[in-house]
């Protein structure tokens, strides 16, 4: 056995919940038994909470963390990014092709969850959250991101059918 301490990091995601029939009780998320490593029980856990609320968001978007993304980041992470605007704000759509699943905020606002299995491509980014010069995008990416953010004017909600 190795001595010393070592670091074991989980990202846990508070999934939705069903809130209705038989089921209501019997929903389990997170963390519901013992965390094991080689028949050991893990104990001693810090829980830090990545609540995504207005607060915490604020926090991000005034800290000098922030660093340049010049090689492949480790993830779970958070990314920052401008967009500027030059003329009256208009409602627009935001596109993350090459990332996997998060939370992207406009603004301290959050503007919702995406993931890459869609059917959804896109998000609404509501005019009136922008405003005229800089615009503050922070996204929150679980696993994977080319770092690439594109806006563009029409939504892309996936493949569509016809329903007869």
């Amino acid at each position: 056995m190795l001595k010393g301490s070592r670091t074991l990091s989980l990202l846990v995601e508070n999934c939705g919940r069903v809130n209705y029939g038989t089921t209501l009780d019997e929903q389990r998320k997170g963390l519901v038994g013992d965390v094991e490593l080689n028949s050991h029980i893990l104990q001693g856990f810090i829980i830090h909470s990545l609540d995504m609320k207005p607060g915490f968001v604020n926090r991000l978007q005034s800290s000098s963390h922030w660093v340049s993304m010049q090689r492949r980041p480790s993830f779970p992470a958070f990314f920052q990014a401008k967009l500027y605007v030059n003329s009256s704000p208009k409602d627009t759509f935001i596109k993350l092709p090459e990332w996997t699943k998060g939370v992207v905020f406009i603004n301290g606002r959050n503007l919702g969850r995406y993931w890459s299995i869609g059917p959804q491509q896109t998000l609404y980014v509501p005019g009136p959250w922008l405003h005229r010069g800089d615009n503050q995008v922070i996204v929150f990416e679980e696993q994977e991101a080319d770092g690439k953010v594109q806006f563009t004017s029409s939504p892309d909600y996936g493949m569509t059918v016809d329903v007869q």
